[in-house]
């Protein structure tokens, strides 16, 4: 039994980097397509239908994309407090 937990222990840490690796993954893309937002933004254009359509698109993708990193990063916090709890019976046995 002690040897199956200390198992899903490392699957989970394991799962976890992984995760960590996606947030910081996302969270480049998020400023990036940030940084172009703010361009498109600026330039204006509501006269050019195609730019409003593309302006339009980035604005839902960058906040599509702000919402879910915060919950992937709250899923990520989540999963490590019990990834500690879960340790910390290992190390009791």
């Amino acid at each position: 039994m002690a040897n199956e937990l200390e198992k899903l222990v490392h699957e989970l840490d394991s799962k976890l980097v992984e995760i960590l690796v996606n947030i910081e993954t996302l969270e480049h893309v998020q400023r990036e397509l940030t940084n172009i937002r703010q361009k498109v933004d600026s330039v204006g254009g509501d006269d050019d239908i195609l730019m409003t359509i593309n302006g339009l698109l980035i604005r839902i993708l960058d906040d599509l994309l702000f919402y879910t990193v915060a919950d992937l990063n709250n899923n990520y916090k989540a999963a490590s407090i019990i990834m500690e709890s879960l340790s910390a019976q290992t190390n009791k046995d």
